[in-house]
């Protein structure tokens, strides 16, 4: 089954630092999206609530849908990562890890009709810069900031570097991509950016597989030192998003069980501690976190390749 209860004496089999009190007013029911995915899903919405989510599909495909219409393939793109999508100044703009580690991306507009039917209308994939690359089964992780977007990324070297790179959308230009001070993994990062402090937060698995969390003020290069969150070990990368109060949540699949745990933090790297998803599902990929406002979801592939979702904090 793509969604298991667990017993209460299960909970004997987990990292033995979890609690299953749930985050703040966190669902116990996770709801089905209605698609297959061979990844993770990633969603951005417009302010008018319209929603473009992708995720990769069979044949190493980017599949796309709005507002949980029919799916259908991207032209002129494969992957073996999952891609991600966001909304910046009036379009959303999709990223995805190429086949042979080079990272594009594409922007694309929602067309309405005089009768109400819509479609997606994309530009073209453009390649980012300056040697910008990762391993090729590896995602990226991009957020939207003041004037621009940030792409955080692994260093395909194989060094176990992380870097961050700025888009100007005034400029439409990249900077050169910036070492991230101090962390180190085998896996992609994620980062979201705090409008409340004008802070990058970035999450990510380390060489030790414990999940570690830093910042970044906005103007600035120098990340801060690293902050683990202990108590949970994982072989994916975290989901993590920022609320427009300053706080956040990072969501990971547990190495052992590979069920979600849940920890709420603070732009100013505070934490509240590991919770184990109140609906027990057993997930296959990593999950996502996304923030509206002040409320949380998560969006995680099952064992099988449904996705489902859930409010997990508000």
């Amino acid at each position: 089954m793509p969604i298991a209860l667990l017993a209460a004496f299960s909970v004997l089999l987990g990292s033995g630092t979890s609690a299953y009190a749930g985050q703040p007013n966190e669902e116990n029911t996770w709801h089905k999206q209605g698609v297959n995915a061979y990844s993770d899903m990633s969603e951005a919405r417009d302010p008018q609530g319209n929603s473009l989510q992708v995720w990769e599909g069979d044949g190493q495909t980017i599949q796309v849908r709005v507002n949980g219409s029919a799916a259908f393939a991207l032209a002129n793109a494969q992957t073996r990562a999952a891609p991600v999508v966001q909304y910046s100044n009036g379009q959303f703009v999709i990223f995805h890890t190429g086949t042979n580690g080079y990272v594009f991306y594409e922007w694309a507009d929602l067309v309405f009709g005089a009768d109400g039917t819509y479609s997606l209308r994309t530009h073209g994939w453009i390649q980012v810069p300056n040697g910008v690359r990762t391993n090729s089964n590896e995602p990226v992780s991009v957020t939207v900031a003041p004037g621009g977007l940030y792409l955080a990324f692994l260093a395909a070297d194989n060094s176990g570097l992380l870097y961050g790179d700025f888009y100007s959308r005034d400029t439409g230009q990249w900077n050169s991509p910036s070492f991230i001070n101090g962390a180190r993994s085998t896996l992609g990062p994620t980062v979201s950016y705090s409008s409340n402090g004008r802070m990058f937060i970035l999450a990510y698995t380390g060489e030790d597989r414990r999940v570690y969390i830093a910042r970044l003020a906005y103007g600035s290069n120098d990340w801060g030192a690293s902050v683990a969150l202990p108590g949970v070990h994982t072989y994916d990368r975290p989901g993590l998003a920022m609320a427009s109060n300053g706080n956040g949540q990072v969501a990971v699949r547990t190495a052992d069980l590979d069920l979600i745990e849940l920890n709420s933090i603070t732009e100013n790297l505070g934490s509240s501690g590991w919770t184990y998803d109140t609906g027990g599902i057993i997930a296959r990929f990593a999950p996502v976190v996304l923030a509206y406002g002040t409320w949380f979801y998560a969006i995680v592939t099952a064992g099988n390749g449904d996705v489902w979702w859930k409010n997990t904090r508000h």
